[in-house]
């Protein structure tokens, strides 16, 4: 009975540990997979003695983690949460080399429509080739520019989830000279490519997709401002918002108007987030834009209620008959100073353009997320 038991107890702890070891083992690239990107034993190799960057695209939920060369001289800089599409810039003084890469919206079949139009222009790209590394499809051709060759690399991503056109994310990666100085050191970026250490850059591309930043409204193309969806004033109208000029547009639009586009439109922006030194309060505003640069003018009304600093440009034209009032100018509200544009059509009547301009500003927020 004892020595049954023992069996039992020695099969019970080989099972038990096979399944911790098939549990630890299950992780993979993470290609696509949702989650932070994770070093892949596959792949470890490429980031041994390496630098490490990751290209975090929060506004699309897009991650890209590269190993790129260590020791070569290279400093790494992210744009701002402003554009679109997040890009890394790796830069050497030492190589005179300059490594882009990008995210981007692509179709479902731009590697071939790449290629169509590289082989179309064959005095300018040659040595078009279908590539992939890390288990991306992409495409890669030579390019002749003014400044001597490049090297641009594209690599397929993943769907875009919900979108009707069945578009993608891809990314870019465009090597070139940093300098063209004459006294710069000797870069070619065609042969670059072909190096072990670019190659290696390539083999360590860890692509995950991030959950997305969460927005209650339309975010303002500064990634700052947000107003609310708003619903249509009546059955004869429908809504347009979409972010605009560092902000947001939003506008109730007229479904049978007498002009094509007939509506109310009130656009606003944060000037405090573009500059606080410069535009932090209203008066700062008016002295910069009254000084001798642009020599404008203002004066006091209301707009829904609201004080607004109405702007007068010596310079403008006068503006369209279909339009029963344009105006532009600045307003501050909680602290922040708003740059507001105002336009309604002659067939839409003034409490609808109230209506809106009440809405919109009733339903400010902001992103901090950075």
């Amino acid at each position: 009975m004892k020595k049954l038991i023992s069996i039992f107890l020695v099969v019970l702890l080989l099972l038990t540990s096979l399944f911790v070891l098939t549990g630890c083992n299950k992780g993979g690239s993470g290609n696509g997979d949702s989650g932070e990107a994770k070093i892949d034993k596959l792949v470890q190799k490429y980031y041994d003695n390496a630098e490490t960057g990751e290209l975090k695209d929060k506004w699309n939920g897009l991650d890209l983690k590269f190993a790129y060369p260590k020791d070569k001289g290279y400093e790494i800089e992210f744009t701002n949460k402003k554009v679109e599409y997040q890009k890394a810039t790796l830069k050497s003084k030492d190589l005179n080399s300059k490594i882009t890469i990008s995210f981007v919206k692509a179709v479902s079949n731009e590697i071939e429509k790449r290629k169509t139009g590289y082989e179309q222009k064959p005095d300018e790209y040659s040595n078009i080739q279908e590539i992939e590394f890390a288990g991306l499809k992409g495409i890669t051709t030579d390019y002749k520019h003014w400044s001597g060759n490049q090297k641009f690399v594209f690599f397929m991503l993943s769907e875009i989830e919900a979108d009707e056109n069945n578009s993608w994310y891809g990314v870019n990666i465009l090597i070139e000279k940093l300098s063209t100085s004459s006294s710069a050191t000797e870069f070619d970026p065609v042969q670059y490519y072909s190096e072990e250490e670019f190659q290696n850059l390539l083999n360590s591309l860890i692509f995950t997709k991030i959950d997305k930043v969460e927005i209650d409204g339309i975010l303002g193309s500064d990634r700052y401002l947000i107003v609310k969806e708003l619903e249509a004033p009546s059955e004869e109208y429908t809504v347009a918002q979409y972010p605009d000029t560092n902000g947001v547009m939003s506008a109730f639009m007229l479904k049978d108007g007498k002009y094509n586009g007939s509506g109310a439109y009130f656009r606003i922006y944060s000037a405090s987030n573009i500059d606080k030194e410069k535009f932090g309060t209203l008066d700062k505003v008016m002295e910069y834009y009254s000084g001798s640069t642009w020599n404008y003018s203002y004066t006091d009304d209301t707009l829904a209620g609201q004080a607004v600093k109405i702007e007068h440009n010596p310079k403008a034209s006068s503006t369209s008959d279909k339009y029963s009032i344009w105006e532009s100018g600045y307003f501050e509200k909680d602290g922040e100073v708003f740059n507001f544009l105002y336009y309604r059509y002659t067939d839409v009547p003034e409490e609808i353009g109230t209506k809106l301009i009440t809405e919109v500003l009733n339903g400010i927020s902001f992103c901090n997320e950075e």
